[in-house]
């Protein structure tokens, strides 16, 4: 008789449709996170948006109802909200039993999670839902509508003064006013006039952060035309500056700087920049550092008053809700606290980086490049703050941050969070500074600079020296002497 023994082991793991949710809004860059969350206004009337006011005690800008700054309550209704939200916790059924539901396909006809997490707004509603928190006047709402939407691919926006006046009946003060509040919105640039006035608008939504650049700005303003023929010589003789200036300015917009602002929207590339929408910005006022989310500055998320008073009575205006009205107003308010709950999860995941970034590059940040943080790893930053490494990159992945102006420089940076990881961005910038105070007729070689970079505490080797020095543009010894 042969014996056997057969084993069936099988092992399910299954991940929650808010999970799914929550990791997806992680990973999105800045921009996409915007479209997301325009498309979920837009498919579910249980989630709104308000606009952020300031705390009247501190006057910061606040984010629902109580002020993060200073504790001050504002608004009694949203308190209640969030209570109910918060303390509650659904408890019309259970979590598990409405994630059971969403993952089977109960709950009769809506979209589930998985689905409606894949999809993406338009260009133009985004504008739109944005335009609608701002402090316009009701009547002309529809005037605002049409000409959102006929900003073009581009990012620009030409309209005829006469047909809105037969149209709308508006005026010139009424379209005008319209215009600048367009000019106002996200991606910084949107409802220009053309290129020009777009990188203004851009340059002076930088200075106002204290990132802006007097050189660039002179050079878009009053020699955009030789600017965009690469008239460098002309504009450094007529602003009365070397030509190096003129360079670094260019460099600047280049980096910081989109003619075509709604081209990152249409998955176009820029002709000069890819638009980099900052997610974090850092500060530094001389003594400490600081951070700000700047990605949720754009959307204050709650859920919808009406539908929290239909949930908690079980009745709608016109009375007792029925079995399967009641069941649709579940699933949005359901789904509207989850997606608020996996909005919230990032911004505390990017203010957990944020800060830790603050302390791991402090001298950095507040001195220069000579003491960045060459030992930084993901895998090192995940390990502080407490969250699995997969997860710190899935949120770092396409997103910016701005930095403020090292010492020695006028303006600060927008970054790539990959930089802050780069163990070869310090000895670049030693290589850099050794090469430009060498001797002319006697330059120093790789292995000279290998050595000088070893008295550092930098010891590479001198092929890594070599591609360094070739992936900034350098020359060879060889090279930099005949050049000479």
């Amino acid at each position: 008789m042969e014996l056997r023994q057969s084993t069936d082991l099988r092992q399910t793991l299954t991940v929650s449709p808010q999970f799914i949710l929550s990791q997806r809004l992680l990973q999105m860059t800045t921009i996409e996170l915007a479209q997301e969350i325009t498309t979920e206004l837009a498919e579910n009337p249980a989630l709104e948006i308000v606009e952020i006011t300031t705390c009247p005690h501190c006057h910061r800008p606040m984010s629902g109802s109580r002020c993060e700054h200073c504790g001050n309550k504002q608004d009694l209704e949203n308190e209640r909200l969030e209570q109910f939200i918060q303390q509650q916790r659904m408890n019309y059924d259970s979590d598990e039993e409405y994630y059971e539901s969403q993952s089977s396909g109960e709950d009769g006809d809506d979209v589930p999670l998985e689905q409606y997490a894949q999809r993406a707004g338009g260009f133009h509603d985004f504008l739109m839902t944005n335009f609608l928190a701002t402090p316009y006047r009701p009547e002309l709402r529809e005037l605002a509508e049409y000409l959102i939407y006929s900003v073009d691919d581009d990012g620009f926006l030409s309209y005829e003064l006469a047909e809105l006046e037969e149209k709308f009946g508006a005026g010139a003060e009424d379209v005008e006013g319209i215009v600048e509040i367009i000019k106002t919105l996200e991606p910084a640039g949107v409802g220009a006039a053309n290129a020009r006035e777009a990188l203004l608008i851009q340059i002076k939504v930088l200075s106002e952060e204290g990132l802006g650049n007097e050189t660039a700005e002179r050079i878009i303003l009053d020699h955009f035309e030789d600017l965009g023929k690469g008239r460098h010589d002309i504009i450094a003789k007529a602003l009365g500056i070397e030509k190096s200036e003129v360079l670094a300015a260019l460099d600047y917009i280049r980096r910081n700087l989109t003619p075509y602002p709604a081209r990152a929207y249409s998955g176009r590339a820029a002709e000069m920049v890819e638009l980099a929408k900052p997610a974090i910005a850092i500060k530094y006022d001389g003594s400490a550092l600081s951070y700000e989310i700047l990605e949720m500055s754009d959307f204050n998320l709650r859920v919808n008053k009406t539908y929290l008073d239909m949930y908690e009575s079980g009745q709608t205006e016109e009375g007792r809700a029925g079995r399967s009205e009641m069941a649709h107003i579940k699933n949005y308010f359901r789904r509207a606290k989850f997606f608020i709950d996996s909005i919230n999860q990032r911004r505390e995941t990017m203010e957990k980086i944020a800060a830790a970034l603050c302390e791991e590059q402090k001298e950095f940040l507040t001195i220069g490049l000579p003491h960045f943080n060459s030992e930084l790893t993901q895998g090192r930053l995940a390990d502080k703050i407490g969250l699995h490494e997969s997860t710190v990159s899935r949120a770092m992945s396409g997103k910016y941050v701005i930095i403020p102006a090292l010492r020695g420089e006028r303006d600060g940076k927008i970054l790539s969070f990959d930089f802050f990881f780069d163990s070869s961005v310090r000895p670049k910038e030693y290589i850099r500074n050794i090469i430009a105070k060498e001797d002319p007729d006697d330059p120093i070689s790789d292995g000279e600079l290998r050595d000088r970079l070893a008295k550092q505490g930098i010891d590479i080797a001198r092929r890594t020296v070599a591609n360094y020095r070739n992936e900034m543009g350098i020359p060879s010894t060889y090279e930099r002497r005949r050049a000479r």
